[in-house]
């Protein structure tokens, strides 16, 4: 399957066995002009393009920065990271149609917030990964705020990487350690 001229930053399995693609055309450049193109795709794993997801509702302002990376949640929104700048980036939950429903931009901070994974559970709650703090965003399943994770910090260092599968999360850190949670999805 071809994107090109444009990047895939990121894929994910979707709902319905098709894929989520972010797309660029610059992975390095956080201006936009009037030709550039940031989006999220959703198609079919025969390359069949069935939605992008580029502009708001106005359909001239532009949803994007620069996406890295989205995932779909059992709910069907689409979760996405977008980075503003090479400091700061923003999770953006949108709906299947396109509308946006939230935006996170961090909470409770000592540097930039600068998440580079996401994932959602069973009930549709989100986790994000954000290294400069040295912590783990949880959301609920509207992308409200709910609590930063800190697990043992002995084995916790720069989470960069998440997998979540049923109780089980898998956490990647920058020195080079994968460590692996019980996670408990009901919230205290």
């Amino acid at each position: 399957i071809s994107t090109s001229p444009l990047e895939p930053e990121g894929i994910s399995l979707a709902n319905n066995d098709c894929l989520l693609v972010t797309l660029v055309d610059n992975s390095m450049e956080f201006s936009l002009n009037e030709r550039s193109r940031r989006l999220v795709r959703l198609m079919a794993v025969s390359g069949e393009v069935i939605r992008d997801y580029e502009y708001r509702e106005d359909r001239k302002t532009r949803m994007f920065t620069l996406p890295r990376q989205a995932i779909q949640r059992k709910n069907d929104d689409i979760c996405v990271l977008d980075y503003l700048n090479e400091k700061k980036g923003i999770l953006h939950v949108i709906s299947n149609d396109g509308e946006k429903l939230a935006v996170y931009t961090g909470r409770n901070l000592e540097k930039d917030f600068f998440p580079t994974d996401v994932v959602a559970d069973d009930n549709c709650n989100v986790i994000l990964t954000d290294p400069a703090n040295n912590v783990l965003h949880l959301l609920d399943s509207e992308g409200q705020f709910l609590k930063l994770l800190t697990p043992q910090q002995d084995s916790f260092s720069i989470p960069i990487s998440l997998s979540l599968f049923g109780d089980t999360m898998w956490v990647g850190n920058f020195n080079g350690r994968v460590s692996i949670y019980h996670y408990r999805n009901h919230i205290r």
